[in-house]
């Protein structure tokens, strides 16, 4: 037989692979895979004792200003003109409370 060739026999019965009947069958452990970390969203509790930024500073003045507590709207419209300086949104919310402030005394 030439060399290339590769000779098979047919004959022979090929058995299953066998385990002995004392052994048990291993388990395989699957650690569940790792979950990726996750950033804090705005409305998660650690939001709440993070210092609020200028979205939320107005947001909280606004909601004042609806409930005409015009003192807290005010603070709360400052704070968020403080985060940025110049803001033309600040500065309107800012004066349209104080007019009513000095319209109310």
């Amino acid at each position: 037989m030439p060399e290339s060739e590769v000779s098979i026999n047919t004959e022979q019965e090929l058995s299953p692979i066998q385990t002995p009947a004392s052994s048990p069958t291993p388990e395989v452990a699957v650690s569940p895979s790792p979950t990726p970390p996750v950033s804090p969203r705005p409305n998660t509790a650690s939001s709440l004792t993070a210092k609020p930024d200028y979205t939320q500073y107005m947001r909280i003045g606004y909601a004042a200003f609806d409930q005409g507590d015009y003192q807290t709207a005010l603070i709360n419209f400052k704070r968020a003109l403080n985060e940025r300086p110049g803001d033309m949104y600040a500065t309107k919310a800012i004066a349209n409370t104080e007019a009513i402030i000095s319209r109310n005394r």
